[in-house]
């Protein structure tokens, strides 16, 4: 590829750079909403008193899975980002 050409490995690249800069308000996003979730139920009465531990297990364990699957979608780009850049400067020479 030569100087200002738009390569794939550069479009890959900025898509990894957007997703890495989204995760920290998406992280601060989903655990704001499992805050208000919990203090909504604690507040309206939708669910019974021994009900809401439980409840607040399942919010937490949403939460760690987005953080997750996020993470991993970062590393999966990034995976990606690696093996066009081989392509392009390794295995194309």
């Amino acid at each position: 590829a030569g100087a200002g050409e738009v390569t794939l490995t550069s479009l890959l690249a900025l898509f990894a750079a957007v997703a890495v800069v989204r995760l920290p308000l998406t992280f601060a996003l989903e655990l704001d909403a499992t805050r208000r979730g919990l203090r909504l139920l604690d507040e309206t009465s939708l669910a019974q008193k021994d009900e809401l531990e439980g409840i607040a297990r399942m919010l937490h364990a949403g939460f760690r899975v987005h953080v997750v699957l996020s993470l991993a979608i970062v590393l999966l780009i990034g995976a990606g980002v690696a093996a066009m850049w081989l392509v392009e400067n390794v295995l194309s020479a």
